[in-house]
């Protein structure tokens, strides 16, 4: 569970550098704002804590994640329109804004996984193994990634793409299919 915790604490980090223009410490009257203010952290919290329950190694403990899953995924995907299954792998720093959120069970993912919805990350008809994505990837608003891929790391996913091939590390891709429009020499990494 302490792995759990820390995820979640590295993405609440994230999600607090996002609202601040300056590197600041915040009140807790502040991070409680925030926290209210942002449905997308609840639900990673709730992510979070499915995933590990979901897969853990004591039978007891992966029981109760299969017991908790129908709360899960109708919290999520009727009150946040989300759906990220717990078997998916999300590194630390995972940061999402807004619904429409759809990730397939074979997906997995680096830190600093930044998602704007809505969005779809899967296999084409749900069977085999998802998108390996790296570190420090953006996916933009309605981009569709399709099938068994590699993403790799220091990528930004441009609005509306539809990715089908294995995507180089340090590029901007987008376009139907989406396509190389710049690469990186040097990628500055996110702090």
């Amino acid at each position: 569970m302490i792995k759990a915790f820390s995820l979640i604490n590295a993405d609440w980090n994230r999600y607090l550098k996002a609202h601040a223009s300056t590197n600041k410490k915040w009140s807790i009257l502040e991070k409680t704002a925030i926290f209210f203010h942002n449905p997308n952290m609840f639900f990673i919290m709730m992510y979070r804590v499915e995933s590990y329950l979901f897969t853990h190694e004591i039978p007891i403990l992966r029981y109760l994640g299969y017991l908790l899953y129908p709360f899960y995924f109708y919290i999520n995907y009727l009150f946040l329109d989300l759906h990220i299954h717990p078997t998916v792998k999300i590194d630390k720093g995972f940061y999402l804004h807004y619904k429409g959120i759809i990730i397939t069970k074979t997906v997995s993912a680096g830190e600093n996984l930044t998602l704007m919805g809505p969005l779809t990350i899967g296999t084409d008809l749900g069977e085999g193994q998802g998108a390996k994505i790296g570190k420090n990837v953006t996916i933009c608003t309605g981009a569709r990634i399709i099938g068994d891929l590699t993403i790799g790391d220091n990528v930004i996913i441009g609005a509306g793409s539809v990715v089908v091939k294995d995507i180089p590390s340090n590029v901007i891709v987008a376009g139907v299919p989406a396509k190389i429009i710049k690469q990186y020499k040097e990628y500055k990494e996110k702090k």
